[in-house]
């Protein structure tokens, strides 16, 4: 019971994030209205249907890469706009870390 419930509140404060337009960085902390930060940054767009579980998977996904600085969500849980140093990692570096997670994306362009 208390598994199921933990789940549940994960969700509910992923599906917030997702309406206020908050920032989940790669450590998964959300931080409400946080400024822009420096470096480049690229959209990427999972190519199947996502679902509720989708999102923790490629936060985790991304936050391995060396040069993550955030990870943004759009509302639709399909595109996640991240924020990298150029310096240590190249957009379509993104890319493998996701299909090796089972969630397959492109580079928005």
């Amino acid at each position: 019971m208390n598994l199921l419930r933990s789940a549940l509140l994960i969700v509910a404060s992923l599906a917030a994030c997702t309406e206020n337009k908050d920032v989940l960085t790669a450590s998964g902390v959300a931080a409400p209205g946080a400024a822009a930060v420096g470096g480049a940054q690229a959209t990427l767009v999972l190519e199947e249907e996502p679902c509720s579980h989708c999102v923790s998977t490629v936060r985790t996904a991304l936050a391995k890469i060396d040069g993550i600085l955030r990870v943004d969500i759009v509302a639709d849980n399909r595109e996640f706009v991240v924020h990298y140093d150029p310096a240590k990692v190249k957009p379509e570096a993104l890319l493998q870390p996701l299909k090796d997670a089972g969630e397959p994306a492109k580079i928005k362009t």
